[in-house]
């Protein structure tokens, strides 16, 4: 059963190992001259207007909160359904508290106004 997971996890310590090579190299080969005009900054080609921290509107924050936690929920829906399809009614049974997690968790947020938008 391990076997099978070798390929993976060697493409992971390949994937690790190579990209931290390329950055520790970059790190230690690559030019260090700090210089004034590089740390001024840049916006499209022309020059910055107003102050660079923006205040973000915080109506879309709850919105994006719960898309993060559903679209983490949808897949791992997708992977289960992707690794156990045709196996029947069981497996179906298995998921099935992940799935009623989900719609409880969705009605609730469209109970509580998350996505209404409050001007």
């Amino acid at each position: 059963m391990f076997y099978e997971y070798i390929a993976i996890l060697i493409g992971i310590v390949f994937a690790i190992f190579l990209a931290s090579t390329f950055w520790s190299l970059s790190h230690f080969l690559g030019p260090k001259r700090p210089q004034p005009e590089k740390m001024i900054p840049y916006e499209c080609g022309s020059e910055t207007k107003g102050t660079r921290y923006l205040r973000f509107p915080m109506k879309f924050f709850p919105a994006g909160v719960v898309f993060l936690l559903f679209d983490v929920a949808l897949v791992f829906l997708y992977l289960w359904a992707v690794v156990l399809k045709f196996k029947g009614w069981k497996c179906f049974l298995s998921a099935l508290p992940l799935i009623i997690i989900i719609f409880v968790s969705l009605f609730y947020s469209i109970r509580k106004g998350v996505f209404e938008w409050r001007i």
